[in-house]
């Protein structure tokens, strides 16, 4: 089995408008993806920046700017863990700030800071939107202690124990799915839908749906473009995870791929149900 790396990054206050650009950014990258994001507020700038350096070496100067230009934005942050298919580790820095650093995290930072970070006169300052996880240690004593995440639940949370005697053909009308509505979420038919709404051509509503829930009640990593390479990878027969859903004829898991379907044509669809 391919190994993963685990990595932790932090979009500061002020990037916070830009995330969901950023998190794009970061899931283009080849052999990168986001598994979990989660928008998050502080009370304390102090405290917040403390316990994220707390497991880097950081000296104090540094820290010092750090919270005198974050002072200046709201209290709003990102949280974004994802896993690299590959890793590679040397040592930077020099007597007491020298430190383990993981080169593929610290070119990610280098390429969102160089576009996102504020310019003057074509001179980028260090007022840096994000922050990663020295390595995948650091980002796991974060994750375990600070966000109160386990590793499993994160990457198991979409895996199902299925078998061929759970496969049955289901019609796409008796399907129902969720959506948040108002924060709150409502038991509607797939066609309802805002996923099928933007096969349709309605784009606006479901990009303002991501914009209002991602990082909220959506913690996975959805956008225009992955829904856009779906849709056209099913077109052309390459249908790769199943549609999971339960006895009620509710979709648990797969209801972009369902909404690709029904928008193709298909009225009949296989479903493995638990």
């Amino acid at each position: 089995m391919k190994k993963n790396f685990f990595e932790i990054y932090v979009i500061w206050p002020n990037g916070y408008d830009k995330f969901i650009d950023i998190c794009e950014d970061i899931n283009n990258e080849i052999g990168l993806s986001i598994v979990y994001l989660k928008k998050k507020s502080y009370r304390s700038i102090n405290k917040l920046i403390q316990s994220i350096y707390k497991y880097d070496n950081c000296p104090k100067f540094h820290l010092k700017y750090k919270l005198n230009y974050l002072k200046k934005y709201n209290n709003n942050y990102v949280i974004i863990i994802c896993i690299r298919d590959k890793s590679l580790h040397s040592f930077k820095g020099s007597e007491k700030t020298r430190h383990l650093e993981n080169h593929y995290v610290f070119e990610t930072k280098q390429k969102i800071r160089n576009k996102y970070n504020l310019r003057y006169n074509d001179y980028q300052d260090h007022d840096h939107v994000i922050h990663g996880f020295d390595t995948q240690y650091k980002s796991l004593l974060y994750l375990n202690n600070n966000l109160r995440l386990n590793v499993n639940t994160i990457l198991n949370r979409h895996k199902f124990k299925i078998t061929n005697n759970h496969k049955k053909v289901i019609n796409i009308d008796s399907l129902f799915c969720f959506n948040y509505q108002k924060s709150k979420i409502e038991k509607i038919k797939v066609q309802n839908s805002v996923q099928y709404q933007f096969l349709l051509g309605n784009k606006i509503l479901y990009e303002n749906y991501l914009k209002k829930y991602l990082g909220t009640h959506l913690n996975y990593w959805y956008s225009l473009n992955n829904f856009s390479d779906l849709y056209n990878s099913i077109k052309n027969n390459n249908l790769s995870k199943p549609i999971i859903i339960n006895e009620n004829f509710e979709i648990l898991d797969g209801l972009h791929r369902c909404a690709c379907l029904l928008a193709l044509g298909y009225n009949q669809i296989h479903c493995y149900v638990i």
